[in-house]
């Protein structure tokens, strides 16, 4: 897919709403090196399997290995290791050696924060949810609404101690994941800023959550339905955790600590 598109709506947006717009230099990634591409090369290389089950497994996988770590109770990291068992059961351990070869790829590119790597693997891999409608923004796009939207997050830090944001309908993350990405350019550090990413669908849940533990975002990801307000499950990132042993979260309207 073509972004250059994109890339010049974003720039003739920006400049209508008098943002600054830094042009960005695209060098063309080999196939062989570029990190998104490796990832995808990895899962297909798992026989037996169509690479977006490959993809969907390996997100639920990793999310059970995280999720189990930062659980809230002995009970529910003992269900997530169970869950985490009987996703893996159907592969194979050559295969499940290729599964944390990308995981390291996946964070090593999302150590560097500037993308939705794993949104575009999932969209490669053909495993968006046609039957919702599931498309996940260009991460040039999310940049954009982050400049236009972001308050003086560095000035309420500095006031407040740290700062909240949320994604209603989160998706991958691609949205919070720009948003990390303007708070450390702005000098802003990660650990006071605190994100919730609320999604519908149970494997885009997963990956949401896999993508803002890598990107070491401090969050905690929903699984449910921000216009009912009805959650089956939540789970916080390990930056999440450390975020709230710090601050503490408080809901807005009750004054009571979430957990």
């Amino acid at each position: 897919m073509r972004y250059q598109h994109i890339h010049e709506g974003v720039q003739s947006a920006s400049a209508l709403m008098g943002f600054p717009f830094s042009p960005v230099t695209r060098a063309a990634p080999e196939p062989e090196t570029a990190p998104v591409k490796q990832f995808v090369a990895l899962a297909r290389s798992i026989k037996g399997h169509k690479p977006f089950r490959v993809f969907d497994d390996w997100c639920e996988i990793m999310f059970c290995a995280i999720a189990a770590v930062t659980a809230r109770t002995p009970d529910r990291s003992r269900q997530l290791m169970q869950q985490q068992a009987e996703a893996s059961a159907k592969y194979t351990t050559e295969d499940i050696r290729t599964m944390e070869a990308m995981l390291g790829v996946a964070q090593a590119a999302l150590s560097k924060g500037g993308r939705d790597f794993l949104g575009e693997a999932c969209g490669l891999m053909g495993a968006l949810d046609g039957g919702v409608g599931q498309f996940f923004t260009p991460f040039e796009v999310s940049q954009m609404l982050v400049r236009m939207t972001a308050p003086d997050i560095a000035a309420i830090v500095r006031d407040q101690g740290h700062f909240r944001g949320a994604d209603p309908a989160a998706g991958s993350g691609g949205l919070l994941v720009a948003l990390a990405d303007h708070c450390e350019s702005v000098g802003v550090d990660l650990r006071d800023v605190f994100v919730e990413g609320v999604e519908l669908v149970p494997s885009t849940y997963h990956m949401l959550f896999v993508q803002l533990s890598l990107r070491g975002v401090a969050a905690r990801a929903v699984c449910g339905n921000t216009l009912t307000q009805q959650v089956s499950q939540h789970e916080y990132t390990p930056a999440g955790v450390a975020f709230v042993n710090k601050h503490g979260i408080r809901n807005a309207a009750t004054g009571m600590v979430l957990s």
